[in-house]
């Protein structure tokens, strides 16, 4: 039983990390965009269309 919950555990971490490396990439990346002329909200709208075409 002890297992398990390691597993659980080990799982929720991993999601953990998966997700807050995610964010960090998306804030470097708009932050990088934004310092060669693109802005957030642009690349926001040119994300919604692409979306919308799939």
């Amino acid at each position: 039983m002890k297992h398990l919950c390691f597993v659980s555990q080990a799982s929720l971490l991993l999601f953990v990390v998966a997700l807050l490396s995610e964010t960090g990439c998306q804030s470097i990346y708009c932050g990088a965009m934004e310092k060669m002329g693109t802005h957030k909200r642009d690349i926001l709208v040119e994300r919604v269309e692409e979306g919308k075409e799939a």
